[in-house]
């Protein structure tokens, strides 16, 4: 009996913690059992619902895993702030621990705790319950703490602050409006982040970073998206079942029935709004580089998957079509808060981006991707351009007599004179397994000359002989010159010229030529988006005269 009764204690003891303390698996599921959205933090109040592309996001901050950095990009509306406040209260309440919230002024601190911070903790009590009296304005100013619970506090910090990043360990930190950042003294504002979560390593601790997408060339969270596992949100047709992710180059402004809508790219019919909730709710998330979930998970979602409470398609419509009358506000504005799709390059007007007869060719027989599908034999070659903040390679396998698949095109984000940038291209050579590399060396020439060199014997141990590349705007043999990789050991890499409009001129013919699979056809994905091939036909060589004498120039389209 005695042995029953203390039973009987330790069941009483075990369910009044679980009733205090209750244990949720995700900040989804604590959000839908706690939080409620009050009206002075929303226009539409009530019990929160999570949008089903917000899941998994969402859920992926819970985890404990090895990944560390998560990559909302996304436009405005879509869900994020919500969807932050459930990643902390998730924390404080199962998991609790230090936290870092960086906005991009200082002088916004106040702000944020008002409008963000203080509603979310005072309409969900379950939270309020757990988290101290909150700083003074004064002092959150001095110290930037901003909330204290029991197990850690929350500070804010801006993105100008030397002393961001080095105050406590944190096991979440936020940087949140990202690209709207200034750039830090100290270094990249990701890798300083996640240097707060070593104290967290393996424990769950993860960098969330957050923002609409801005101008390619500075944009913080477009580069942390490019070196993410880059997933997109694929929906099904109503019509035909087939999946696919609701790009903008599928949207029509308006169809027969003067309404807007998208067309399936397999079945080719109109999907009207009416069927969204449907799509939305049977979609799910593809990771376009699965190898990639293991250290850094990026999400991407915009205005066409979010309630018409929101933002409806034809407003959608109307914003693009101001973008597309080349007002430069309305593009500016439609770029950032509605798409958030073309975070690639800079901003296209639709008026723009229709595709000559050589384009179409090419779009229109484009196949399945080509991963896992198929394994050409023969030889695997890279090409890279250096640009001022990244370097990008195309990876090319070649099969019987010239046959190509253009395998993937990488982009590794960073300037060329960092160290970090050549080796993760290294690295991508190596993975890659490719025996022959150019790499365009015309823009800042010694840095890539020396990288190269630095770089060179390993790759040749390899197997892999690298060509720092020189173009020249001339007409005769592609290589006038030798084209020998070079000895690193008797002194720096030797650039290789190459007559650029001799190549053109044989891509040009082939790709209109050879048109079956065979012999030199050459094969693209679906991967290959619109702008890419916009960007593939975009220069052209032609014959002037200059002092009675032919010379070939360069025609640049404007793509």
């Amino acid at each position: 009996m005695r042995g029953m009764r203390s039973l009987e204690h330790l069941t009483r003891v075990w369910q009044d913690a679980v009733n205090e303390h209750r244990v949720y698996a995700s900040p989804v599921s604590w959000a839908r059992a706690n939080r409620v959205i009050g009206p002075d933090e929303s226009p539409f109040p009530g019990q929160y619902e999570c949008e089903p592309y917000l899941v998994e996001p969402q859920e992926s901050a819970a985890y404990i895993e090895p990944c560390e950095v998560l990559v909302w990009l996304a436009g405005s509306q879509c869900g994020k702030t919500n969807s932050l406040q459930n990643v902390f209260g998730y924390m404080v309440t199962q998991n609790p621990g230090p936290a870092l919230w960086v906005i991009p002024n200082e002088k916004d601190i106040d702000a944020t705790r008002i409008n963000k911070i203080e509603p979310f903790v005072a309409n969900t009590p379950a939270l309020a319950a757990r988290v101290g009296k909150q700083e003074s304005s004064r002092k959150a100013r001095d110290n930037a703490v901003v909330l204290s619970y029991a197990g850690g506090v929350l500070r804010l910090g801006g993105s100008r602050g030397r002393a961001t990043y080095r105050q406590d360990s944190a096991a979440l930190v936020f940087l949140d409006d990202a690209d709207a950042f200034s750039r830090h003294p100290e270094g990249n504002h990701v890798e300083l982040a996640k240097s707060r979560l070593r104290a967290y390593r393996g424990r769950g601790g993860k960098v969330v970073v957050v923002s609409k997408p801005t101008l390619s060339t500075t944009s913080i969270t477009l580069a942390a998206y490019k070196a993410s596992s880059q997933a997109v949100y694929e929906v099904p047709c109503p019509h035909c079942g087939a999946f696919f992710v609701l790009w903008r180059d599928y949207f029509r402004f308006e169809d027969e029935k003067r309404r807007p809508c998208f067309e399936c790219p397999h079945c080719s019919r109109a999907i009207y709004e009416e069927a969204k909730p449907e799509m939305v709710r049977n979609g799910y998330w593809k990771h376009r580089h699965p190898e990639r979930e293991w250290t850094s998970k990026g999400y991407h979602f915009w205005a066409a998957y979010t309630p018409r409470r929101y933002r409806r398609w034809d407003d959608m419509a109307a914003a693009l079509r101001k973008a597309n009358a080349h007002q430069a506000e309305g593009a500016q504005e439609t770029k950032q808060t509605v798409l958030g799709e073309d975070w690639a390059i800079a901003w296209v007007p639709e008026s723009e981006t229709r595709l000559d007869d050589n384009e179409k060719r090419i779009y229109y027989r484009r196949e399945q991707p080509f991963r896992g599908r198929i394994a050409p034999t023969g030889a695997t070659v890279a090409a890279t351009d250096v640009q001022h903040d990244h370097i990008e390679t195309a990876i090319w396998k070649f099969g019987y007599k010239l046959e190509g698949w253009l395998w993937d095109v990488i982009v590794t984000p960073g300037a060329p004179e960092l160290e970090s940038t050549w080796q993760r291209w290294r690295e991508i050579l190596h993975e890659e397994q490719v025996q022959s590399a150019c790499v365009d060396c015309k823009y800042k020439m010694d840095t890539v000359l020396d990288a190269i060199t630095e770089h060179m014997p390993a790759l040749l141990n390899a197997g892999c002989a690298v060509y720092a590349t020189v173009g020249i705007e001339t007409v005769g043999p592609l290589w006038p010159g030798a084209i020998d990789p070079g000895n690193p050991k008797h002194g720096r890499v030797s650039p290789v010229s190459i007559r650029v409009n001799t190549g053109k001129e044989w891509l040009y013919g082939v790709l209109a030529i050879v048109v079956t699979p065979g012999p030199g056809f050459l094969h693209f994905d679906t991967n290959v988006t619109r702008r890419l091939l916009k960007q593939l036909f975009s220069e052209r060589p032609l014959t002037s005269l200059a002092a009675g004498s032919p010379r070939v120039v360069e025609d640049r389209k404007r793509i």
